[in-house]
C-alpha cells in the first residue's frame, strides 16, 4: 500500500509531497526486517524529522548524496551524530531517537529503508507538535520552545 505525506515547505506556505514513500510488510523474517520503504528526495529536500517509537531504521542510499543524522537522548547530552552518505552507504537510526535525512547533492536522492516491525508507525515531530487536533495552546508551545507565540501560531496554521 503506497503512502504519501504532505508537509509544509519552510520557505513558503505551500506543502510539499514526499514522493514515492511506500511501506510493505514482509512476513516470516523472524523480526529482522519486517517492513521496507522506498523514498525519493528532490534537490535540497529535507526528509521529515521523525522518530520510530518501537523499531530501528536502516537507511540505504541508492542514488544521490544525503546528510543523515540522529540526536541522542537527554541523558546522553542530546548529542548530534551526522554522516554524509553516498550511493551504497547506509546508516542505522536507533530506536526512539529523532532522526533526519537531507538531500545535499545535485539531483534527486533514492533511499531504501528497512524497519524491524510489521507495523511501521512514524512520529513526525513538527506535524505532531504544531498540527495536533485540537491545537496545543500556543502559549504552552511558546514557553516550551522559547518562541514568540505569534511564531507558534504561524506554524500551527502551516500544519
Amino acid at each position: 500500500m503506497a503512502t504519501s505525506y504532505l508537509f509544509p515547505d519552510s520557505s513558503s506556505s505551500q506543502k510539499k509531497k514526499l514522493i514515492n514513500a511506500q511501506y510493505e510488510s514482509w512476513f516470516c523474517t523472524d523480526q529482522l526486517v519486517r517492513s521496507w520503504l522506498l523514498g525519493t528526495l528532490s534537490e535540497e529536500c529535507l526528509g521529515l524529522t521523525q522518530f520510530y517509537l518501537n523499531q530501528y531504521l536502516i537507511l540505504y542510499v541508492a542514488e544521490g548524496t544525503v546528510l543523515a543524522g540522529f540526536i541522542t537522548s537527554t541523558e546522553d547530552g542530546n548529542r548530534l551524530f551526522t554522516k554524509t552518505l553516498n550511493p551504497a552507504d547506509l546508516i542505522v537510526f536507533p530506536m526512539g531517537l529523532i532522526h533526519f535525512a537531507f538531500n545535499v547533492g545535485k539531483g534527486p536522492v533514492v533511499v531504501f529503508g528497512l524497519l524491524n516491525t510489521q507495523n511501521p508507525g512514524t512520529n513526525f515531530i513538527a506535524n505532531t507538535v504544531f498540527g495536533s487536533n485540537p491545537p496545543i495552546n500556543p502559549d504552552f508551545l511558546a514557553r516550551a520552545f522559547q518562541l514568540d507565540p505569534k511564531i507558534v501560531m504561524d506554524q500551527q496554521i502551516k500544519f
